[in-house]
């Protein structure tokens, strides 16, 4: 059975570019479009990660974040996030509140098959 991972991401780009990666790291990805549905598929799927675009227009990451953090049937859950090199603000605010990774959308493309791999 394939482990499996739940991405929050509103970029068509960077959801094909996910999509590649996990067959290649052999992962399975459920894209999710709100809040509401993330807390939904992590509690019935119990994911091996969450990625969560930091800058997805959808709904606010942040209070996802805390969502998540604060359920305790899904805290454990790692939740790697990825934003803009240039939002400094936005990422001490997400480690803050309990995202236990946040990069730059270049470094989360760079490493994203090792990422999944290591799901």
């Amino acid at each position: 059975m394939k482990k499996e991972v739940l991405a929050a991401v509103s970029d068509m780009i960077f959801a094909a570019k996910i999509n590649g990666a996990a067959a290649q790291a052999g992962v399975s990805v459920t894209f999710v479009k709100s809040l509401e549905k993330l807390i939904e598929r992590a509690t019935n799927l119990t994911p091996k990660l969450i990625i969560l675009d930091l800058n997805n227009p959808r709904f606010d990451p942040i209070a996802a974040i805390k969502e998540l953090k604060s359920n305790q049937a899904l805290c454990a859950i790692p939740i790697v996030g990825f934003l803009s090199h240039m939002q400094i603000e936005l990422r001490r605010q997400a480690q803050e509140i309990g995202c236990d990774v946040t990069m730059p959308r270049s470094q989360f493309n760079t490493n994203l098959v090792n990422i999944l791999s290591e799901a």
